[in-house]
């Protein structure tokens, strides 16, 4: 997962997410007038919803014309595994949160170690505002 990705929070995000699943690409307002019967939002929310999953990643979009097009940037199975893969995470560093801590530090830097250098340095407060 991209550093800048995170994890997409309520209702109306996991709705978009839902339909550009389904479409694989789609303009804000084929978007909208997917979620805009069953949530009851107006067109300028959709397109809010659809900003802030950009700024975490979640979305890549294109101009086209006077639009944007919307593609996901998050596999559907990655999605659901993230309860699973929290959990487990939950529970290891519980139980022993230093051994732990370095075990997942180390398996992050070799997948990427930008993000292994800024989770070393996050500040708490930040990280939890952030998610």
């Amino acid at each position: 997962m991209n550093p800048k990705q995170r994890r997409p929070r309520g209702e109306l995000e996991l709705a978009v997410l839902s339909v550009l699943w389904s479409l694989r690409s789609a303009s804000t307002r084929q978007i909208h007038d997917q979620i805009a019967p069953r949530l009851n939002v107006a067109y300028t929310t959709t397109a809010k919803v659809l900003d802030r999953l950009a700024q975490k990643g979640l979305v890549a979009r294109r101009r086209q014309g006077r639009s944007h097009i919307h593609q996901p940037r998050l596999d559907r199975a990655l999605l659901e595994q993230r309860p699973r893969v929290r959990a487990t995470l939950v529970r290891l560093l519980r139980r022993a949160p230093w051994p732990a801590r370095s075990e997942l530090l180390e398996a992050v830097t070799e997948l990427d170690p930008e993000i292994a250098d800024e989770l070393a340095h996050a500040d708490p407060r930040a990280v939890r505002a952030a998610s």
